[in-house]
């Protein structure tokens, strides 16, 4: 079971790591703060860790649940420890 939405398409990275560098050095030229730096491409592609769940499910029974099902489950036990 999944979200309903769909898993996003990837851009290849050498052309996300261009635009970066592009768009940072006219950012310096500009003074303007673009939306994508070399410093935001290394914080998404180097730093950050996808995870596949797989062997949660497989191994430990995990089942995936919504945004709103965590939510109304949170909000139910905080309204049982008040």
């Amino acid at each position: 079971p999944g979200t309903g939405i769909p898993v996003p398409g990837e851009a290849p990275i050498i052309l996300v790591r261009l635009a970066g560098n592009l768009l940072e050095f006219i950012g310096h030229l500009l003074n303007w703060q673009p939306p994508l730096s070399r410093e935001r491409v290394h914080y998404v592609y180097d730093r950050c860790v996808r995870v596949d769940a797989t062997k949660a499910r497989e191994q430990l029974g995990w089942q995936h649940r919504s945004v709103a099902e965590t939510l109304r489950e949170v909000v139910k036990q905080l309204q049982q420890i008040n």
